[in-house]
């Protein structure tokens, strides 16, 4: 299981759900691991917790919305690594409202991180990879960028935002062997999930296991996706068994949206 042994690889908002499942992943297959995340106590316990059993796992804090202290983050791991093979945009943030109750500074707050936040990663770590003639990206965006959907348009717009950055961003570098993917994941049951739903159960006057139950039974494979499913699927899109795909927005969502 050493598919990525000796890969350097960022990963942001690993602290926890997708981000954390990537990152374990990646690790359990040999690569290097800078997990990034806005808290600084939580990435140092979780530093100590991966790194128990030798994993090769670093960490470092700040927002992806602060772009000085995004690069300055990269030059250091860029220092201290000495290249960088691969990023994986995870950070990203969530609101739900009907449209006229959302305000302009939800669509400016949801667009600043789901979207700047990761066009300020990419133009860190692109030049890096742009000169070694070689890397890996993967923006972790939604089915909620490749279909519309009732009470987040907030959301769905910086996804959808993401899902063409990254398709442009990979014609630019393809010819430069740098590929860049996304992944749209549907139902994913994390923390995040569990607690989203608790709180629309609790507006809409119904017990958060109905609700679940409920949409995935719109689910074709009835069940919501795990997040080691989408840690595997960013790995293989990490590795030099995908060379061949760049600019692809995949669905990983049991089925929900077939194009």
């Amino acid at each position: 299981m050493t598919a990525l042994a000796g890969m350097n690889i960022i990963v942001s908002g690993g602290a926890s759900g997708i981000g954390l499942a990537i990152a374990k992943n990646l690790l359990a297959k040999g690569a290097r691991v800078c997990v990034t995340g806005r808290s600084a106590d939580k990435l140092r316990t979780l530093q100590a917790e991966l790194g128990r059993d030798g994993a090769l796992v670093e960490v470092r804090s700040f927002d992806v919305t602060d772009r000085p202290a995004v690069f300055s983050a990269v030059a250091e791991l860029l220092a201290s690594w000495g290249r960088i093979d691969g990023l994986v945009n995870n950070a990203g943030v969530y609101k739900s409202a009907a449209f006229l109750d959302f305000a302009a500074e939800d669509f400016e707050n949801l667009f600043q991180t789901n979207v700047m936040g990761c066009v300020n990663l990419m133009q860190a770590v692109l030049p890096h990879l742009l000169a070694q003639r070689a890397g890996r990206i993967v923006n972790i965006a939604s089915t909620a960028g490749k279909w519309g959907s009732m009470n987040q348009s907030a959301y769905n717009v910086s996804k959808h935002a993401l899902v063409g950055l990254t398709r442009c961003v990979a014609l630019e570098t393809a010819a430069h062997g740098v590929t860049v993917n996304a992944i749209c994941p549907g139902l994913v049951a994390t923390d995040m999930m569990h607690e989203l739903l608790a709180r629309q159960a609790q507006a809409m006057g119904t017990d958060k296991d109905s609700l679940q139950a409920s949409l995935e039974e719109r689910i074709p494979l009835r069940r919501a996706i795990r997040p080691e499913e989408i840690g595997e699927l960013a790995a293989y899109l990490l590795s030099p068994g995908a060379a061949g795909m760049t600019g692809q927005s995949i669905l990983y969502d049991g089925g929900l949206v077939m194009t």
